[in-house]
């Protein structure tokens, strides 16, 4: 079909996507027979503000979903949830595989200047 997918569809399909181009495909073709490909929707998406909102909101919910589903999961005593917390969200309580050295209060360190001395090899300027 050559059928051009009005805002409204595509604003319906983007709802419950989680912002994934190929299930709004799907859901297109599937709920009215329109056949758009993935690179279609990304350029309407930066093409419309009102579709690029609707799919930082779409992204915004999933992630809402997701932390949701997962402080479950450490609610439960997930130790693979309460570790992957402890790692990512506890870094200042000591919780990291790795040591990151900054400055003062976090801020990067700040380098020194870097002097190179270059013994004198008996060769003048040019290499004779």
């Amino acid at each position: 079909m050559n059928q051009k997918v009005t805002d409204g569809q595509l604003l319906g399909a983007i709802k419950g996507s989680a912002g994934n181009t190929s299930v709004i495909v799907e859901r297109l073709k599937k709920e009215y027979g329109i056949e758009i490909t993935p690179r279609a929707i990304v350029q309407r998406k930066n093409k419309s503000r009102r579709i690029s909102d609707a799919f930082v909101e779409e992204k915004e919910r999933t992630k809402d979903f997701v932390e949701n589903e997962f402080f479950k999961q450490v609610k439960s005593g997930n130790i693979t949830a309460i570790i992957f917390y402890l790692k990512t969200q506890c870094k200042d309580r000591g919780y990291s595989e790795r040591r990151e050295i900054t400055g003062a209060d976090g801020t990067s360190l700040q380098m020194g200047e870097v002097k190179i001395y270059i013994p004198d090899n008996g060769r003048d300027k040019n290499g004779n």
